[in-house]
């Protein structure tokens, strides 16, 4: 059996899936359907500090991309902007994770911060019917040295 409890995909997965909001949540891949969200890892792991004693400040970073409907008839709608404001919401609760301090858990690390880095998600794509919603998230932690 594998060990899972050091897995930081895992623990940002499970984190995640506290939000009721989220129904169907993939792991950097996933179709384009209404509703997904798709967890979209960054190649770099690298430190952001080192101290003295060994441990070191890292960030764990990646996009959270949503697919939502797309008003495209008529694209001068309110409707786009209340897909937007709903797009938000997911970054809202990013920011409330925070204030409450309830992190992903990274064994043998210690979550300094959760925090959404835009201060809204930007359209990184759309066909006639989806729109892909994209914002960045950074998860600071400390690594003790071992």
């Amino acid at each position: 059996m594998i060990d899972t409890t050091d897995n930081k995909h895992l623990a940002v997965w499970d984190w995640l899936m506290q939000n009721e909001d989220i129904k169907r949540l993939y792991f950097n891949f996933s179709d384009t359907k209404n509703g997904n969200i798709t967890i979209a890892t960054s190649p770099a792991n690298a430190a952001l500090k080192k101290y003295v004693n060994g441990d070191k400040l890292k960030a764990y970073d990646f996009a959270l991309i949503q697919y939502k409907p797309l008003n495209t008839v008529d694209v001068n709608s309110e409707e786009n902007a209340e897909i937007m404001f709903d797009a938000e919401r997911l970054m809202d609760w990013i920011d409330e994770q925070e204030r409450k301090k309830n992190y992903p858990y990274f064994r043998g690390c210690a979550v300094q911060k959760v925090e959404s880095l835009p201060n809204m998600p930007s359209i990184a794509g759309m066909d006639d019917q989806i729109a892909k919603y994209l914002f960045s998230c950074r998860i600071t932690y400390l690594e003790p040295h071992r």
